[in-house]
């Protein structure tokens, strides 16, 4: 059932109590419904995202875009159920809690031998490449196989969403989604977050949505490129190393092939390499460069497990323990 059909937020609301039941079966909608009803462009969401498109965006320079090629894009958004189940789970109170529970939930799986031998795979069958990398950046091959383990499993789990529809899915469904939670009584539940502090966290993620729709469409037109090309996780993070749009501005044409394509190994190592550099990464420096994986990820079990894994993987592999 299309939520374009008797519109308006209370029936987003009703949308999102459904998804976050589990009821629904198949439900999607178009960004072109939303425009014609006219309510969507009366969120604040909307109006932050042509505030972001009027702008000068310092992620992707010299790219103007105006107000049509906005809604020209917005035409094109189909927003599905995936899409609106993470909204409605990261709009709740407790997202927080059960993000940091899955974190420390896997990271036994992030350093498991299995993990370590797959590591070992990708090095030798990517030995040249990371060789040239890491004396290109001075990065360590162990670190940026630490990145590859926790951001994709070196690639087997890249995403398949469309990145722009999952941005535009939060720019319009968050508020629903969190009056949502609220008559489900997640702020009564233990470990939630208050309303008071839940409310800055669904404010960033709006700010997040609108900075990175606003590097995709310029990126896209810049290299001219379809902005809904870009596949991705369901919160919008492409490649092996799960960069996001806005982050495009350090990405790296590491096979000379003239574009970047962070879906091939090499410019996602080339590009991670090099935004662990502009990210105050020091080869040999703990301090340095744990400070550049929670520039990546500020969790710190995130960062933790990479700086675990480079550890254990060059100890494996021989090698003395990384600094």
């Amino acid at each position: 059932s299309p939520a374009g059909q008797g519109g308006g937020p209370a029936t987003l609301l009703l949308l999102i109590a459904i998804l976050a039941s589990g009821a629904a079966q198949e439900v999607s909608v178009t960004l072109e419904s939303l425009l014609e009803e006219g309510w969507f462009k009366e969120t604040d969401g909307y109006r932050m995202l042509l505030e972001a498109i009027r702008a000068e965006d310092p992620n992707v320079p010299g790219v103007t875009l105006t107000p049509a090629d906005l809604d020209a894009a917005l035409a094109r958004v189909e927003i599905g159920e995936s899409e609106l189940n993470w909204v409605a789970k990261y709009a709740s109170p407790l997202s927080q809690k059960r993000q940091r529970a899955r974190v420390r939930s896997v990271r036994h799986v992030l350093l498991s031998k299995a993990r370590l031998k797959r590591g070992a795979e990708f090095a030798e069958a990517h030995a040249a490449l990371l060789a040239r990398v890491s004396e290109t950046y001075d990065v360590a091959v162990e670190d940026l196989l630490g990145m590859l383990n926790a951001e994709s499993n070196f690639g087997t789990v890249q995403g398949s969403f469309t990145v722009a529809n999952v941005f535009i899915s939060q720019l319009a469904y968050l508020e629903a989604g969190e009056r949502s939670a609220r008559a489900r009584g997640d702020y009564r539940q233990r470990g939630a977050l208050s309303a008071t502090e839940n409310a800055p966290r669904i404010e960033r993620r709006r700010r997040y949505a609108v900075e990175n729709m606003s590097a995709i469409l310029r990126y896209a037109k810049k290299f001219e490129q379809d902005p809904f090309s870009f596949k991705g996780s369901w919160a919008g993070a492409i490649g092996y190393t799960q960069f996001m749009p806005a982050s495009l501005r350090w990405a790296k044409d590491g096979d000379g092939d003239g574009h970047v394509d962070l879906s091939t190994v090499p410019d996602a190592v080339a590009s991670t390499a090099f935004y662990l550099v502009e990210h105050g990464y020091r080869r040999g420096d703990k301090k340095a460069r744990r400070a550049a994986f929670k520039a990546y990820n500020p969790n710190s079990e995130y960062v933790a497990a990479i700086d675990d894994y480079a550890t254990r993987f060059k100890a494996r592999r021989g090698g003395s323990r990384t600094p």
